[in-house]
């Protein structure tokens, strides 16, 4: 019977040490998904501060404008059929 007893006990702390192994293990997929969702907001973040800094300059001003059309005041706009 006392057998019996300290196996019911030894089982039932077994489950109970095991209980924050379990729980870790149930966090760990969302907090890795959490972990991804930062690093590629840290990413976008520094390519955003790079860009800012390059517009930062006459020559990233420039460029910028370029690419929203826009021409110097001596030169002159062509247009390419089909494009």
């Amino acid at each position: 019977m006392s057998y019996i007893l300290t196996c019911l006990i030894c089982g039932w702390l077994g489950v109970r040490m095991a209980y924050p192994f379990v729980l870790a293990e149930r966090w760990r997929v969302p907090n890795d998904a959490l972990e991804r969702e930062v690093l590629q907001l840290r990413l976008q973040n520094q390519r955003a501060e790079r860009e800012v800094k390059e517009q930062d300059t006459d020559a990233g001003v420039m460029r910028a404008a370029r690419r929203l059309g826009w021409v110097a005041h001596n030169e002159q706009h062509l247009r390419i059929p089909g494009r």
